[in-house]
């Protein structure tokens, strides 16, 4: 999984992404920088039914993008799911969440639901055939968590400044069109707590 965020580099946009460093001890490359990832787990279909999806993605495709998102997380501590109300999780969330435990007992326990929609797919690799250990590897890329945040609060400040005296529902439509109409409940909770976080950084209000 490549996690990638916006940043700036000598003054010019730029993209961070994040990496971690292989145990000095492993079989495989040891010391390398990589990605995060592993193999696909049995547990990872199951997951999938109840991850969040894109229309275009095929089951395969979802169950691949639930083990990148699940590696990441066990190996990393860092989640790309949503709570119960369609907001991300934050890190103050990801904090009392156990990476020992199998990923389910989150999604059962804290109403958690896997943002496969947000994983994209990146490139397929395969070793060369000459090598001792091949690996047949899918490589995914997605925003962090913070970048999804930013994203949407974006758009939400549009949503406000087009239709100044909008109501939630006018607001959703324009902020939220990328969410199946019948979680709109659980955007409209979503918005609200975008719009409080807005109304404390005026500098970011739309008004």
């Amino acid at each position: 999984m490549l996690l990638l965020r916006d940043a700036q580099y000598e003054g010019s946009p730029a993209i961070e992404v994040l990496m971690t460093r292989r145990s000095a001890q492993a079989s495989f490359a040891p010391g390398a920088f990589v990605f995060p990832g592993g193999a696909i787990d049995s547990s990872d279909a199951g997951i999938a039914a109840g991850a969040s999806r894109r229309s275009t993605q095929n089951e395969a495709q979802l169950v691949a993008a639930v083990a990148a998102i699940r590696e990441t997380f066990e190996e990393l501590g860092v989640l790309l799911a949503r709570q119960s109300d369609g907001a991300f999780v934050d890190d103050s969330d990801i904090a009392t969440l156990d990476r020992r435990a199998a990923i389910e007992e989150h999604h059962t326990r804290r109403g958690l639901t896997l943002a496969a929609d947000c994983v994209y797919p990146l490139a397929h690799w395969i070793t060369d055939r000459d090598l001792p250990r091949r690996f047949d590897v899918q490589f995914f890329v997605a925003r962090s968590l913070k970048a999804h945040r930013l994203a949407r609060e974006a758009k939400i400040a549009q949503a406000v400044k087009t239709l100044p005296n909008g109501s939630i529902d006018d607001w959703l439509r324009h902020a939220y069109d990328d969410v199946p109409e019948r979680l709109w409940p659980a955007a409209a909770r979503s918005l609200l707590a975008h719009l409080e976080r807005l109304d404390e950084q005026p500098h970011a209000h739309p008004n």
